[in-house]
């Protein structure tokens, strides 16, 4: 019985830490969620948990700049949103950090608002450390609408 119990939290625990890990929709073989598109469990998690925290304060200096970079393997805005924002808060030059979340996974992208310390290469270290990929973003990107949010 001990066993088991270690086991159960071993697994219970690396859930919690690797978090979703894969690509958002319905579980596998699920009959209940069959029938059900990603907008719809957005806007049920969205009604149940609230709306995630996509913007991060990180400082009260005034930002100079901002800077845009694709993150194609943060699947959510639950545990890998705020994982990117960590990553990204440490980052010298930062003031502010946000991160989008989209059904296609070319247009995920977090941003930055910066001052003149901030290093691209450093940020794109600091997101690639917590284990996503990320490349910088042309000047002036903006995302389409993030998965459950109304298109404007």
């Amino acid at each position: 019985m001990p066993q088991t119990l270690s086991l159960l939290t071993l697994l219970t625990a690396c859930f919690i830490f690797i978090g979703c890990g894969g690509e958002p929709g319905p579980p596998a073989g699920d009959a209940e969620f069959a029938e059900t598109d990603d907008a719809e469990l957005a806007a049920e998690a969205k009604a149940v948990l609230g709306p995630p925290p996509s913007v991060v304060l990180v400082s009260d200096e005034a930002p100079t700049g901002r800077a845009a970079f694709a993150v194609p393997d943060m699947h959510c805005m639950f545990v890998c949103g705020p994982e990117v924002q960590q990553a990204l808060a440490t980052v010298a030059g930062v003031t502010k950090v946000e991160t989008v979340v989209t059904e296609d996974p070319a247009d995920r992208s977090a941003f930055v608002w910066t001052t003149d310390a901030f290093d691209v290469d450093a940020a794109v270290a600091a997101i690639e450390a917590a284990g996503f990929t990320a490349t910088s973003r042309p000047e002036g990107y903006e995302p389409p609408a993030a998965v459950g949010e109304p298109e404007a």
